[in-house]
């Protein structure tokens, strides 16, 4: 017993090693291996066999000549990329001669089906039909989005802008996209609000037991962060910026409060300010936990399975970089749970996870969750610098 707990620090390194090396390596087949494709989605909005010429070609898209049977100019495509929730999307335009859009389509896109259907069946895309290139489509003003597929409906519209944006040029126009301002009103004060709360109570201990101002704070994200907003921290949310498809800061700066207010903290306090205190999901588990009066596992029986939300995290992680597509890691059933959209194997998942919550103490928290792992892991690489640092400073000290 004593030699394999001699070794078991040596193994866990190897392991760790391993992991981060096998992510790197799936981070980069996934970067250099990248094609989004564009002439192929031609026919998404022009008959099949057009003739076409690329006239324009930028890092956000391509502006083609649509020729007829004569070879006289038809219309323009543009084929232009914008950023989801899931991760890019691409978005075919046909325009006519003098700059109006006739056709759209989103040929490529991973965004969650079930609220991508909302989308088409309200006839969000309907609305740039007709349209000319001078005028405006901001979201909420000239664009009515999708409650609940707001980041798609914006991933939408930056797409089709940076398709006007090359249209605008070939035309020879000089009409400038305005630039959006950032958007902080109500929800985004209740966010600040809720992590300020939480951070002074866990930072400060100005409660001798700050149970129930726990409680206080699971139960304002239940309603505010859960409910109403439905803007949990979700390892969806931090993919996207690990592989640089991260939302429009002046339009969705909510998430980059959620996402950096979060591991910010989580990195210059050593913390976790999200599980157990401002996570809404938690708080359903631990409701259901009371109501079941299930079993709460000793902690040594939660260490020994905690390994299991570092595999689920390293899964998702590997496949979101080989795809480049952070919706890949989006099967936390809090999204489910609040928005009642999902597919049969997400219900499963949740029914699954509602079930345990009711048999064992925070059971998706303690045992799946892997935005809880990554806080961990942030806090210990913290530490670990820390205490690396210290010996250092002490070394020097010596000499």
């Amino acid at each position: 017993m004593n030699n394999s707990n001699r070794f078991s620090p040596n193994r866990s390194r190897i392991v760790t090693l391993l992991a981060l090396l096998s992510l790197g390596l799936a981070a980069l087949y996934g970067f250099t291996h990248q094609d989004l494709g564009y002439q192929e989605y031609i026919p998404q909005v022009v008959p099949e066999n057009s003739e076409y010429t690329e006239l324009i070609a930028t890092s956000q898209g391509v502006l083609y000549a649509i020729l007829d049977d004569e070879g006289q100019l038809q219309s323009y495509v543009t084929i232009s990329q914008g950023q989801g929730y899931g991760g890019p999307l691409l978005v075919a335009l046909d325009w006519s001669l003098d700059g109006i859009i006739l056709q759209i389509s989103v040929p490529v896109h991973h965004e969650d089906l079930p609220w991508w259907r909302v989308l088409e069946a309200r006839h969000f895309f309907d609305q740039y039909i007709g349209r000319g290139y001078e005028e405006p489509i901001q979201i909420h003003e000239d664009i009515d989005a999708v409650s609940g597929s707001t980041v798609s409906s914006n991933g939408v519209a930056m797409a089709v802008k940076a398709g006007r944006l090359l249209v605008v040029k070939e035309l020879g126009s000089d009409y400038k996209d305005p630039l959006p301002g950032i958007k902080f009103g109500l929800p985004e004060l209740m966010v600040c609000l809720g992590i300020a709360f939480v951070f002074w109570v866990r930072t400060f201990r100005p409660f001798k037991n700050p149970k129930y101002a726990r409680y206080l704070a699971l139960t304002y994200s239940f309603f505010i962060v859960g409910i109403w907003l439905s803007v949990p921290l979700s390892l969806n949310n931090i993919s996207s910026f690990l592989v640089g498809y991260a939302p429009s800061v002046e339009q969705f700066i909510i998430f980059y409060i959620m996402v950096w207010g979060i591991l910010g903290l989580a990195i210059l306090f050593g913390k976790n300010y999200y599980c157990y205190w401002l996570c809404p999901f938690a708080a359903v588990q631990e409701g259901l936990h009371f109501i079941g009066e299930g079993v709460s596992p000793s902690a040594k029986t939660q260490k020994r399975f905690k390994w299991v939300r570092y595999a689920l995290l390293w899964l998702a992680l590997m496949l979101v970089f080989v795809f480049r597509a952070p919706n890949v890691s989006g099967f936390e059933p809090w999204n489910l749970f609040f928005s009642l959209k999902g597919d049969f194997p997400e219900w499963i998942l949740l029914i699954a996870t509602l079930a345990g919550a009711l048999l064992f103490y925070n059971f998706w928290c303690n045992y799946l969750c892997p935005v809880g792992a990554s806080l961990d892991i942030i806090i210990k690489a913290r530490k670990w610098v820390g205490n690396k640092w210290n010996s250092l400073l002490k070394k020097k000290a010596r000499r």
